[in-house]
Order: structure tokens, then sequence, then C-alpha cells
């Protein structure tokens, strides 16, 4: 038992510090694949997506609550690890020599991870309980289900009419496919919910064989 908790956290944790670090650390590879994976993972319903599903693997409501947020947090601070070794908070030495270098700016740094640190917690929290009662099988659950790809949907959007000009090629079909994705997500998620229900209502008192 006490084996299986530890290799349950290990895994929101694992979770959480993959998804944070991949961004940053794959957003500049010449590999098409692995920077497509880094523009994926810079969107912010993918963030949501990790606390979501985290929520819905856990039966216990309160498990669920603590462990959205532990995953996000611990995606933030891998994130900003990572920014900071390649140099996101590096200043200069000095503003008045250029040949003096430069060194990190750690406060910078803890301010911004601290900040994002906080809205993981509540994202995580809102996240990890939206995936958990998404376990139910009724219209509530369905909404909940529904809620990221239709998040997707949404952010890819707003992407594709106001930032897929200056982001490239790679990061508007990048964007172009997620929302597809997305929106074919919805259609299955739709469909075997109707399908389920209907299936419910046609035998409504199953009979027990022995």
């Amino acid at each position: 038992m006490i084996f299986s908790r530890l290799l349950a956290w290990a895994a929101v944790l694992a979770a959480g510090a993959v998804t944070g670090a991949l961004g940053p650390q794959l957003e500049d590879s010449p590999i098409t694949f692995f920077h497509v994976m880094a523009l994926v993972l810079a969107d912010g319903w993918a963030w949501i997506a990790l606390g979501f599903v985290i929520g819905l693997a856990h039966t216990r409501t309160a498990q669920a609550a603590v462990a959205g947020p532990v995953a996000l947090i611990t995606a933030v601070c891998a994130y900003y690890t990572v920014q900071a070794a390649h140099g996101a908070f590096s200043e200069a030495v000095s503003l008045e020599s250029s040949s003096a270098g430069t060194r990190t700016d750690w406060n910078g740094f803890a301010a911004t991870t601290l900040l994002w640190c906080l809205v993981a917690a509540i994202a995580g929290v809102l996240a990890a309980l939206a995936g958990n009662q998404a376990r139910q099988s009724g219209l509530p659950g369905l909404l909940l289900r529904l809620a990221v790809p239709a998040m997707a949907i949404v952010e890819t959007s707003l992407r594709l009419d106001h930032e897929a000009h200056a982001a490239g090629h790679a990061a508007e079909m990048t964007w172009t496919v997620t929302r597809l994705a997305a929106a074919a997500a919805v259609v299955i998620i739709g469909l075997a919910w109707i399908r389920h229900r209907n299936s419910k209502n046609a035998n409504p008192h199953p009979t027990l064989t022995p």
C-alpha cells in the first residue's frame, strides 16, 4: 500500500516535471517534431489538461485536489529552471561595460516562479476537481469532459487569429491541427455519451444471471 502510494506521487511529480521542462528545452530544436511538441506544451490548455487527467485518475476527490496543484507547481518550477539555465533571466553585470559579462537575476527568477506557482496552485485544484468529477456518467460529467478540448479550440483559435502571422508556418499548422483534433474529441466524447445514455435507457433493468 505504501509503495503504491509513493509510486503514484512519483508519477504525479514526474508528469509535472516533464510537462514543464520539455517545452523550453525543445522550443529551439531544429527537428520539426520536437518543435511542435514545444508549441503544444506552451499552450495553457495543455497544462490544464495535465491537472485534469491527474484528477481523472484519482477516485478520491481530496487526493485529486492535492495532486493537481502539486503537478502544476512542479511543472512551473521545472519550466523556469530550464528557462534560467538557457539564460532567460540573465542580466548585464555592469550597464557601463558590456565586457563585464552577465549574471542570473535570481530575484526575477524567484518572483516570476512564485507568481506562476500561485496561479498553478489555483488552476491545479480547479482542473483536478473537474477531472475527478468528470468520472460521472451524467450530463455534468459530460460537460466537464468537454472542458479541455473546448479550451483547446478557444485558445488555438485566438492564437491563429492574432499570432499565426508572426509565429510562422510551423506554429500555424500546429495550432490548426490541434484545433481540428480538439473538435474531433468533442464529437467523439459527445457521441460516446449519447450512445451510453441510449444503451442505458434501452436496458434500464439488466437481468442478473447466476
